[in-house]
């Protein structure tokens, strides 16, 4: 329900609302039944009037959020007016103290047309899914107290102008973080003041930086040692292919379900240099699916051809980079000294592809050859 239909019902000439509330103190059924009749007669009789005099008149929303128990949807749809635009009207309508007992702020702001979020009270809050969602004139969404909330799913998905948020996180707290930064393309500060981590639920992290943009340094470390699925969870569209990142921090993916939980996980993301990420282990029909060829569906480098450094350690099987002609000698000398040596067994392959290939000397050629490894 927005802000639109609560004052609505608020102003309702209809006296379905009070008198069902007053039943609902006898009966949850008669609470029930008299709040549908309330909401019908109470929107209908006063909608004109709740929404053209009531917003004007309200000076507060307390009582309101009070009497619902939760902000659901509270501004969606909420319109300028001669007097004030959107975030002069949540500014006076909502007074800090308004949500000290809320525990829902699901959809607050959705699709919300303000710029700048006042601070209001949060530190009860469980849940904060979908709360910005789509709401892409926000630039500047303040700071975000998460003391008690676990679930952020979709907290600012498709917030396309959303620049800087603060999340107050306390330590030890697990998140389902779904989707939650999503589509946000011009992000240049986002902070957790306590690293967080995300929970073992089998979706909470996917698609969590799907098509965002953080500028160099900008992506916060995030505890995924839990996380089961990391699909698209980085990952971009083909299109979105300018988002050229120099590095990602060294994120643990060792929890992840090795045959489903890495698929597309830096889908067409171009990331410059990607670390030695704590990957779960493998055998080599597992690595084999990631790492063994581009052209495979599941390739853990896909689309990233401004690849130029790479982290990865103690190399065992078949490993092929060649979609990215970004490496330079040093680099390429650093992937061959992480090869295992394959001395005694079965010869594996290091495929960088003819271009990376000319720049490798016959003597850098030979360390790879004498661990047993053949550079195509």
């Amino acid at each position: 329900m927005s802000f639109v239909e609560i004052v609505s019902y608020a102003m309702g000439e209809g006296a379905g609302y009070d008198e069902g509330y007053k039943a609902g103190e006898e009966s949850s059924t008669a609470y029930q039944d008299g709040y549908s009749a309330g909401e019908t007669a109470g929107y209908n009789s006063g909608y004109s009037v709740g929404y053209d005099e009531g917003v004007a008149s309200v000076n507060s929303i307390k009582t309101l959020i009070e009497a619902r128990g939760n902000v659901i949807s509270l501004f969606n749809g909420l319109q300028p007016d001669n007097n004030e635009n959107i975030d002069q009207k949540i500014a006076r309508l909502l007074n800090y103290s308004d949500t000290e007992n809320i525990s829902n702020f699901n959809s607050m702001l959705q699709n919300c047309k303000a710029t700048i979020i006042p601070s209001f009270d949060t530190h009860n809050a469980e849940s904060f899914v979908n709360f910005f969602d789509s709401s892409n004139t926000i630039v500047n969404a303040g700071t975000l107290k998460t003391y008690n909330a676990t679930n952020l799913s979709a907290l600012c998905v498709n917030c396309e102008n959303l620049k800087s948020i603060y999340i107050d996180n306390n330590e030890n707290i697990s998140y389902n973080l779904s989707r939650a930064f999503l589509g946000c393309t011009k992000l240049n500060n986002l902070t957790f003041k306590n690293t967080p981590k995300v929970s073992s639920d089998t979706n909470a992290f996917e698609r969590a930086f799907y098509n965002a943009y953080l500028r160099d340094g900008a992506f916060p470390y995030i505890d995924t040692s839990a996380v089961v699925s990391f699909s698209y969870s980085f990952a971009a569209d083909i299109n979105k292919q300018t988002f050229v990142m120099q590095s990602i921090p060294l994120y643990d993916l060792s929890g992840a379900d090795v045959d489903i939980g890495l698929r597309d996980i830096f889908d067409y993301r171009k990331i410059y240099e990607i670390p030695n990420l704590v990957l779960p282990d493998m055998t080599e029909r597992q690595w084999n699916t990631y790492f063994s060829s581009k052209s495979g569906t599941d390739y853990f480098f896909k689309g990233n051809n401004a690849l130029g450094k790479l982290g990865f350690k103690n190399i065992r099987y078949k490993l092929d980079v060649s979609v990215s002609t970004a490496f330079t000698r040093d680099t390429l000398n650093e992937i061959i000294g992480n090869l295992v040596d394959r001395t005694g067994s079965t010869a594996k392959t290091l495929v960088i592809g003819s271009t990376n290939l000319a720049k490798l000397t016959d003597e850098d050629i030979a360390v790879a050859t004498a661990k047993n490894w053949t550079v195509a």
